[in-house]
């Protein structure tokens, strides 16, 4: 980005920019997890040098927070593909099937009977 002639190409230019971003935004939430694992451990070695069972409550609550920060994450890894920033139609059939159709590919995923598709957690 320092190179004198790399906005001469402004489309490219902003491509690259765009991709930095999502980078960024990706370590953000990666440093985010590693700060909610050091506070589960800290909240842990409390709780054991106090022998204090008061705090299984306040640790409970941060293992649910660091559950949930890691089902985002891997929603996030699952849709990072080179067509998933693009919009899609979602049809559903009887049947269970899924239909997704992006810009260029088409793609179908089977959910048995009796399940929703948010059941994968």
């Amino acid at each position: 980005m320092a190179a004198p002639d790399f906005w001469d190409d402004a489309e490219k230019a902003q491509k690259i920019n765009q991709e930095l971003n999502d980078v960024k935004i990706d370590v953000d939430k990666y440093k985010a997890l590693l700060g909610k694992v050091d506070d589960v451990e800290t909240l842990l070695e409390m709780a054991f040098e106090e022998d204090d069972p008061s705090m299984e409550e306040d640790i409970k609550a941060e293992l649910e927070s660091l559950k949930e920060t890691v089902h985002e994450l891997e929603r996030s890894v699952l849709l990072s593909g080179e067509y998933d920033g693009r919009d899609a139609i979602l049809t559903l059939h009887a049947g269970a099937v899924l239909r997704l159709r992006t810009g260029r590919r088409c793609c179908c995923v089977c959910i048995p009977a009796g399940q929703s598709i948010t059941d994968s957690r």
